[in-house]
């Protein structure tokens, strides 16, 4: 189940607040820096809900914050006991309770092998070698943690993984421990809370992979590489511009929900960070 992964991000409630306080006043949504006929057509959007698109990317910074701490007591615990053994095994049992949607918690040796794992149905993992995935060759590299790895495991759904590095009493590096979340779940627990009405909050990589949708068909695809996507040049365009900027707003033409016609949208976008990587939270409005 732990294959190639992606990084994630993390900002303050209080940053992202202040990242859209300009798109909260009313001259924001009637200008356009790019093309000013464009964004006079931008859907109505109301203050409650972009409020809402702030209150969810604090909700998401406050719970990437939570399975930090609780890896980081989870690491100090196993530099005590080491990384194998029923007392390891009860700190990974404690380590599995942070996130209803955690699906499992491993130790790994320096060599790469999966020492310990919780729960015991996938102990069929123990002695499986992972180190030559990136994010933990790169966790060993620098030792520090490496932050959220976005991965499709083999059961067909999407998968988080997080990584720190345990040292023993002396300081010296002697593996790690992880904490594999299914992401679909956990992002819709935190999201739907605030999902505001004909409107929707979502999440994506900077690449165009997509973390989080409503439309569950569309998670996972890449909106940079998806052919229904490329029919929509504004959407292509637009899709580049969330790519490189940290934040901002446009229009673009796409199918409503049903697919049964196209409408016009519009999106709003600002940028969480989560060891120092991007996660773009996105609000999508559509016209009528």
């Amino acid at each position: 189940m732990r294959r190639s992964r992606i990084s994630f991000g993390l900002l303050s409630g209080i940053a992202l607040a202040v990242v859209l306080t300009s798109l909260l006043a009313p001259e924001a949504i009637a200008l356009n820096p790019d093309n000013s006929q464009v964004q006079n057509q931008m859907p109505t959007v109301s203050q409650e809900t972009l409020w809402r698109f702030i209150q969810a990317g604090d909700s998401l910074s406050s719970n990437l914050t939570k399975i930090d701490e609780a890896l980081a007591n989870a690491s100090s615990a196993l530099s005590k006991t080491g990384l194998q053994g029923s007392k390891a095994q009860a700190i990974l049992t404690n380590l599995s309770t942070v996130d209803s949607a955690q699906i499992d918690c491993i130790t790994v040796g320096l060599n790469g092998s999966i020492l310990e794992v919780v729960p015991s149905e996938y102990n069929y993992v123990k002695g499986e070698n992972i180190g030559y995935q990136e994010h933990i060759k790169n966790l060993f590299a620098t030792k520090r943690p490496v932050g959220m790895a976005n991965i499709k495991t083999i059961e067909g759904f999407y998968a988080a993984d997080f990584a720190v590095p345990v040292f023993d009493e002396n300081g010296c590096l002697i593996g790690a421990t992880t904490i594999l979340i299914n992401a679909t779940k956990f992002l819709e627990r935190i999201l739907a809370p605030y999902q505001p009405e004909n409107a929707k909050i979502w999440a994506m990589l900077p690449n165009g992979f997509i973390l989080y949708e409503t439309d569950p068909s569309q998670i996972g695809l890449n909106a940079f590489e998806y052919p229904v996507f490329k029919q929509f040049p504004d959407l292509m365009a637009l899709a580049e511009r969330v790519r490189t900027d940290v934040s901002g707003y446009g229009t673009y033409e796409f199918y409503n929900d049903q697919h049964t016609q196209t409408v016009r949208k519009g999106i709003y976008w600002t940028t969480i960070y989560h060891q120092e990587e991007p996660i773009r939270l996105m609000l999508t409005v559509s016209e009528g």
